[in-house]
């Protein structure tokens, strides 16, 4: 079978968590970027203790969604990890973050700072309720807005045939169109 692999040789900086970030990635990955996945020293992405089911205590939900993906740990609250980000990302062609809010540009590493060392570099940003808009400062992640949208119906009052989503299914609908 042949191989598809348009993206080959594109560097994506990957600064997601949870499920959007990781599942836009992971496509990108499977097109042939050479995906690295940053993640916090302290535990790494919080999805991967999302679960069952497990594999090898990994919930398999985070370990489907960063598959084909390289690793970093670094803290980007210090100076030299903010600055070893910056240096990856010089040589990205795709930086990708989902960070809260504000927070990428407190830390230095929002678009002007990041595309002043790469200004070819696609910026991209994921957050629950876009960028524009009264809600756009809030954080938020699947279940916030299943509930919010109305999938997933208020928890007083359930009636026991109403299903709930089996899956984080915002997060795969959020991730290819990001």
């Amino acid at each position: 079978m042949p191989t598809f692999e348009p993206l080959q040789g594109v560097r994506v900086v990957d600064v997601t968590t949870s499920l959007a970030g990781p599942y836009s990635s992971k496509i990108l990955a499977s097109l042939g970027a050479d995906v690295v996945k940053v993640e916090n020293p302290d535990g790494g992405d919080e999805a991967r203790s999302w679960g069952p089911p497990f594999l090898d205590g990994e919930g398999i939900l985070s370990l489907s969604a960063n598959a084909s993906k390289r690793s970093l740990a670094l803290s980007f609250r210090e100076e030299r990890g903010r600055e070893a980000l910056l240096r990856l990302a010089e040589g990205a062609g795709v930086f990708i973050v989902s960070l809260r809010p504000g927070l990428a540009e407190q830390r230095g590493l929002g678009p002007e700072e990041v595309r002043a060392r790469n200004p070819e570099l696609v910026y991209c940003t994921i957050g629950a309720f876009g960028n524009r808009g009264p809600l756009s400062g809030d954080s938020g992640y699947d279940p916030l807005v299943q509930s919010f949208s109305g999938i997933t119906p208020p928890r007083n009052g359930i009636s026991a045939h109403r299903a709930l989503p089996g899956t984080a299914d915002e997060g795969r609908r959020a991730g290819p169109v990001s």
